[in-house]
């Protein structure tokens, strides 16, 4: 029985990593995500991302690896290449360009079902505002940067992305409990 990998998608603060978190709570294994880029504050390595340096990034067995270049550097993200056991379910939050690569890599053990995540855009760009704000030295430079970079990663004129878009949509109208629409996103895809 092959096993199923769920590929969150969405922008920047759109919610993907609080529904991976939520969604783990149902027994969904998250595949292993790394990065170079410097702890969030709360985050934890290994539970959010491996935070790796430069070099271990550049020499453990990483696929879908992609960079930016920001003020403060660039940042790397990919996910680590590992096995994948039969029968299990398995979630990551990755970008459009990431996901064909995920395709590519995992189809022979797992069926691929992306999850995209749509917002509102006036409210999610508030919310990453709004959590900016909470560090102890915000970078609106940042926040500018991705939601350029979203721009961008996210066109629906991309083939990808139109790809994408004809599979699992969650809306998060940042009304409802991300708790919430993991328990319904789970009982949808299992009652398949």
């Amino acid at each position: 029985m092959k096993s199923n990998i769920y590929c969150i998608l969405g922008k920047s603060g759109a919610g993907k990593s609080t529904l991976k978190k939520e969604l783990q709570k149902y027994g969904i294994i998250p595949l292993h995500e790394c990065t170079t880029r410097p702890k969030r504050p709360g985050e934890k390595n290994g539970e959010d991302y491996y935070f790796f340096t430069e070099d271990e990034f550049r020499k453990s067995n990483i696929i879908s690896k992609t960079c930016y270049k920001t003020d403060h550097g660039t940042w790397c993200f990919g996910i680590m290449k590992e096995e994948i056991e039969e029968g299990k379910n398995y979630c990551l939050v990755i970008n459009p360009f990431q996901y064909q690569e995920v395709v590519e890599n995992f189809n022979d053990q797992a069926s691929i079902i992306p999850i995209w995540i749509v917002t509102n855009e006036e409210q999610r760009i508030l919310n990453m505002i709004l959590r900016e704000e909470k560090k102890e030295k915000p970078d609106y430079k940042e926040v500018c940067r991705r939601i350029k970079s979203d721009a961008e990663d996210f066109s629906e004129n991309n083939e990808i992305i139109k790809n994408i878009l004809s599979k699992v949509i969650v809306c998060n109208g940042f009304n409802v409990p991300m708790e919430e629409i993991a328990e319904e996103l789970y009982y949808k895809i299992y009652s398949r």
